[in-house]
């Protein structure tokens, strides 16, 4: 997968269990900053939720006070 306009931030990934789903998956990329700031984010909170590092009650904060969290 190739972002259409190159980045260093551009990090793609897709796994497989975390989907259940009959197509194909989709890939979005966006060249916004405050877009691009809460994925990359979002991204990191939603691993260590998976992860069992933070509570569901800590991602929930962490949401509704994104930015200033």
């Amino acid at each position: 997968m190739t972002p259409a306009k190159p980045s260093e931030d551009a990090r793609p990934t897709y796994n497989e269990d975390d989907y259940e789903s009959a197509g194909s998956p989709v890939a979005l990329t966006f060249e916004y900053g405050l877009v691009n700031d809460f994925l990359s984010e979002w991204c990191e909170i939603k691993t260590k939720l998976n992860n069992g590092e933070i509570s569901p009650n800590e991602y929930f904060e962490w949401k509704i006070t994104w930015p200033q969290a």
